[in-house]
């Protein structure tokens, strides 16, 4: 990756995280509070006064630095300076982010894989297939034959009737 790319890619994250957490600045001044205090263990543990940590000072004051030295001292000159320390205080908040994003991701991608949740069918037929409502007589009507119209209900003179109608030819 290219110094551009790699920057390119540092601004992404940087934006990406505060986009996803709200809480960024105060996660910052943490973190500013950390480099402070180990700014401060360094010049404890710099005995010789040089502006850097041997690995021996390390050792002595720092055990945790020590276990890491080979990767902090990225010149490979034997000492730890402020900024190799800055450096990978950097790295190892970075490497932490993507770690954080890439759950994310992950999490994101897992619920556009998931098939949304069935929602539940109503037991209402809809309109077009309910049964047309039946009308009902009186509750004093008499129970009727439903071929033929009730006997309170008198038939139309001009209409005729099958007893009336002419048979077939």
């Amino acid at each position: 990756m290219s110094p551009e790319e790699l920057e390119r890619f540092n601004r992404d994250m940087e934006t990406q995280t505060e986009e996803a957490y709200p809480d960024h600045a105060e996660i910052e001044s943490r973190r500013q509070k950390m480099r402070e205090r180990m700014q401060e263990w360094m010049q404890q543990a710099d005995v010789d006064h040089d502006n850097s940590v041997s690995r021996a000072e390390a050792e002595e004051s720092m055990p945790g630095v020590a276990r890491h030295f080979d990767q902090i001292d990225t010149n490979h000159d034997g000492v730890i300076t402020s900024d190799e320390m800055k450096a990978a205080q950097e790295k190892a908040a970075q490497e932490k982010k993507r770690e954080l994003l890439e759950q994310q991701i992950s999490q994101n991608k897992e619920n556009k894989t998931q098939p949304p949740k069935a929602k539940k069918r109503s037991r209402r037929k809809p309109a077009s297939h309910a049964k047309p409502k039946q009308h009902q007589l009186p509750s004093d009507a008499p129970p009727s034959d439903s071929a033929s119209p009730p006997d309170n209900i008198p038939a139309p003179d001009n209409v005729p009737t099958l007893d009336s109608a002419p048979p077939p030819s």
